[in-house]
């Protein structure tokens, strides 16, 4: 399947389809989630634009984000420093 490149619209396609599902809910909540932080913000301003009174109903981000603030929610302290990172990787490669 051709999911399209850039300029093809999905953010627009992902927009409307996401404004939609929390129309239809009043109570719905909407989790996002994409592959870099700038395409999480556009999408969130963009459903935001349509959607003003969202509140906490509509959250955005990349996976790794995300995985990190459902980290710190469970009170787990998570400080990945990117030089600590790329040591991990590393001997993770050299393995």
């Amino acid at each position: 399947m051709d999911w399209g490149g850039p300029r093809s619209g999905q953010t627009a396609v992902h927009q409307f389809r996401a404004s939609h599902l929390l129309d239809l809910d009043p109570s719905s909540r909407l989790l996002a989630v994409t592959f870099t932080s700038d395409a999480a913000g556009e999408l969130e301003e963009r459903i935001r634009s349509q959607n003003p009174k969202l509140g906490d109903r509509l959250v955005c981000g990349t996976f790794h984000s995300l995985a990190k603030r459902q980290l710190e929610r469970a009170g787990k302290r998570v400080n990945l420093k990117a030089q600590a990172a790329a040591a991990i990787l590393r001997a993770a490669y050299s393995e």
